[in-house]
């Protein structure tokens, strides 16, 4: 999700080149849907189609307008029967299982929209060159192509490779909205009715005593069970829908009320919609796995505020079903007993009133940083709920901040001999220090981006000398303000702040920024760093959306090619050269997510993609004087065994990761187990809009999420919990229009799943700031509620 300037710098297309799959390691835990069939390669000679539409997006970002008008039209000579033939057959959208079908009509259609968009591109350079009637004539042009596609194709789709699809007709009507000056602007769907749960049938026990009911054996081994004595007593103490009891629900009133229409119904659909009650009876005689459908009766549950009867769903998890697994949208593995833990972990703590803990609970997973179930392997131990005393309960403060529970004592190890140090205790305890205070990570991915640039057309700007008014200030950094009122007028009172400003009252140390693909403004990072105490932590890509690998972007970096290998070393060393001197520095990075491959191959070849980062950060502390650490932004915890067996040169595990408002789960404990070194999270974060839900809840959602990410990553630093963590940057300072596509309008169309309010990402919705209208960009910020919960958090932090 981060850094995209890095594509205006090449010119690759966002549709087909911005590839940031984000959410398949955070699906792992939270998201399971039906399994994903649209991403199968279709590149194959079987599919002649594929190359035309690959090699006309290259040839559109490289600007080569008339290789783009042979490649498409030869294209749709070729084809267009066809596409036509398969047109004719579809009355709405294919399923996805049937994408294979269809590619051709997919492909000849994107073709047109690929065709439409070189004109418009054409049609730009003809508008700076003062030629209004070759301006007109290209986008009269643009407007026929995308007609036919409207007309032939309405049920044509592209593939975004950040995982989602997109209607071509859609974006095709967009785009002739804009070129004709019409009123394109997005009317908000409207809000759904909200439903809550009514239980008919609470159980008799809370918290349930299993050993009354039945036997547990092989605690902690692979060989955990759980045998029920007394079903009866044991369903009469769990209650309504909880396993064994699935008979008391046809008893329930409201459930009499609607199951007549319960079959017409998807149960995943219900998963994110507002009306919780129906939801819940749905999931009740759901076609699914024991395991799968308790976790989403207790997700039900939990949103209806009845979170004694959710702990006793999600612990029947533990107890019954530790082992069962689901699919994620991308058809990955999704752990189903290791969500219900933490989830039962995050509602004790949210809601000390329960009065509970729960003890000794653990499933740890053998074998379980890669795809492959087959060689999966559980330990289980599902634990004990126990009443908690007043002292336990109050052990979390208001805020919900753990206090500190060791005492840091007998370093172990330093690493770093400048300013920036790392220090190990013997209690397996990091922190980090910078000139010998503890330093705690509080970052942001700060990309200031203009309303209306975007990388598709080459029109993003480099932020860090940009100066649109021609003042001599740098735009973002110095020249925002606040909308106050949210009425789109800078009133006389709503002065010039400026981003670092506003940043630095938050509570931000550092932000994140790759060595690729601009060169940046040197002395205005001596200025955040000087005046306003902002770090900057400094990353190479490592060949990830081929940069600087030297290889195309068809072809992607290998990590076994002895060529993309030395180019990459060149990168990395000239970026240390470059800036090992600055007093700003604060830690190297590599890569951004490789092992979703895009641009690389690093999802095929893992183990030579971690040699190869190894070999990297070696370099690093060959050529750093003053030894700062090494860290990688890796993808969740994708292959974090291979990590830690072949990179013991990198110092810090730092990997993107969307988990959900519930925290990072099991990372802490993954990493302090498998690497025995720091975390960092270098990338997290939430939209602030869902379907169904008006802005302010939007807000409030997006305000929860970070204020629970932050508060695990705290409640986990040394000291505390795992003790490991390191701080993390918060995902994103502005919203970002282009990501959707069209860069002028903020869209509010769905992308992908994910785990946030109505379970989808909205790209264009991550900031802790808005831009308003966007008639303002690049100044206007309108501060979201989630920026008031970290200037709380963060400067409280640096008081406690």
């Amino acid at each position: 999700m981060i850094f995209l300037q890095l594509i205006a710098f090449k010119k690759v297309n966002l549709i087909k080149k911005y590839s940031f799959l984000y959410l398949a390691a955070a699906c792992l835990y939270l998201f399971p849907a039906v399994i994903y069939a649209g991403g199968t390669d279709l590149s194959g000679p079987e599919y002649p189609t594929r190359q035309y539409v690959n090699d006309a997006w290259a040839l559109r970002g490289q600007g080569d307008y008339p290789k783009v008008y042979e490649t498409v039209d030869e294209c749709i000579k070729k084809f267009e029967a066809q596409a036509d033939i398969l047109a004719s057959r579809l009355i709405t959208f294919h399923p996805r299982s049937e994408r294979e079908k269809y590619i051709v009509m997919h492909d000849v259609a994107v073709c047109y929209f690929i065709k439409a968009e070189s004109l418009r591109g054409e049609a730009r350079e003809f508008k700076k060159q003062n030629n209004a009637q070759q301006e007109k004539e290209k986008l009269a042009e643009a407007v026929a192509a995308l007609k036919i596609l409207i007309e032939r194709y309405p049920y044509s789709e592209g593939f975004d490779e950040r995982g989602w699809y997109w209607s071509v007709k859609e974006k095709a009507e967009r785009v002739i909205c804009q070129i004709e000056g019409g009123d394109c602007e997005l009317s908000f769907p409207p809000g759904e009715v909200p439903t809550k749960i009514t239980l008919h049938d609470p159980g008799t026990e809370f918290p349930v005593d299993y050993d009354q009911y039945g036997s547990f054996s092989g605690r902690g081994t692979k060989d955990y069970q759980y045998t029920i004595n007394d079903p009866i007593g044991l369903a009469r103490a769990v209650g309504e829908a909880i396993f064994p009891n699935t008979s008391s629900v046809k008893f329930d009133p409201e459930f009499i009320k609607v199951k007549n229409s319960l079959y017409k119904l998807d149960h995943w659909e219900l998963t994110n919609k507002r009306d919780l009650n129906t939801s819940f009876y749905k999931w009740t005689q759901a076609p699914e796995p024991n395991g799968t459908k308790l976790f989403y009766i207790a997700n039900a549950l939990e949103k209806s505020g009845l979170y004694q009867h959710a702990v006793k769903a999600y612990y029947a998890i533990l107890v019954h079903f530790p082992r069962e697994y689901s699919w994620t949208y991308w058809h990955t593995p999704w752990y189903i007993g290791k969500a219900a833990m933490y989830r039962i972990k995050y509602l004790l703590n949210s809601n000390p009133d329960l009065g509970l803990k729960l003890e000794g609970a653990s499933i740890i997973l053998e074998n379980g940083f890669d795809h492959d179930i087959r060689n999966d392997v559980f330990i289980v131990d599902p634990g004990k709920l126990v009443k908690t005393s007043f002292v336990q309960t109050m052990f979390f403060s208001k805020k919900g901040k753990e206090k500190n529970a060791r005492r840091l004592q007998d370093v172990t190890q330093t690493k770093g001999k400048g300013k920036v140090k790392l220090v190990q205790y013997r209690s397996g305890d990091w922190q980090l220090f910078v000139d010998d205070k503890p330093f705690m990570v509080r970052g942001i991915t700060y990309t200031p981006t203009k309303v209306g640039e975007a990388p598709d057309d080459g029109s993003l700007q480099n932020w860090t000398f940009q100066d649109t008014n021609n003042n001599g200030l740098i735009d973002g950094p110095y020249d925002s303000w606040v909308d106050k009122n949210n009425n789109d007028i800078q009133d006389k009172d709503e002065k010039v702040v400026g981003d670092f400003k506003l940043m630095k009252d938050m509570g931000v140390n550092v932000i994140r920024l790759y060595f690729q693909p601009f060169e940046w403004n040197k002395e205005l990072f001596r200025q955040m760093y000087e005046d306003y105490g902002i770090y900057l932590v400094l990353g190479d890509f490592l060949g990830k959306y081929a940069l600087g690998s030297g290889a195309k972007w068809a072809d992607g970096t290998d990590y076994d090619n002895e060529e993309h290998k030395k180019n990459m070393i060149a990168s990395v060393t000239k970026m240390v050269n470059e800036y090992k001197e600055e007093p700003y520095i604060l830690m190297w990075l590599l890569g951004n997510e490789n092992l979703y491959g895009f641009g690389c191959n690093a999802d095929k070849k893992p183990e030579s993609f971690f040699k190869f980062c190894n070999e990297a950060a070696r370099v690093i502390k060959e050529l750093d004087p003053y030894n700062r650490p090494v860290a990688i932004a890796s993808g969740d915890t994708l292959h974090l065994d291979m990590f830690a067996k072949f990179c013991p040169d990198i110092d810090i595990f730092g990997t993107n990761s969307y988990r959900g408002k519930h925290g990072f789960l099991d990372i802490w404990e993954d990493v302090s187990r498998i690497t025995n070194r720091p975390a960092m999270i270098t990338e997290y974060g939430a939209p602030a809009f869902g379907r169904g839900y008006s802005l302010e809840e939007g807000e409030c959602f997006q305000a929860e999420y970070h204020r629970n990410c932050w508060l695990d990553m705290e409640n986990n630093s040394a000291g505390s919990g795992v003790g490991n963590v390191l701080g993390g940057f918060a995902f994103e300072w502005l919203d970002e229009w282009w990501k959707a596509y069209e860069p002028t309008y903020h869209d509010w169309h769905r992308l992908s799943a994910g785990p946030f309010l109505d379970g989808y990402f909205y790209e264009e919705w991550f900031g802790l700031s808005g831009q308003g209208n966007g008639q303002n960009s690049p100044f206007q910020r309108n501060l979201r509620k989630v920026y008031y919960v970290y200037k709380d958090l963060w400067n409280s932090s640096l008081n406690d």
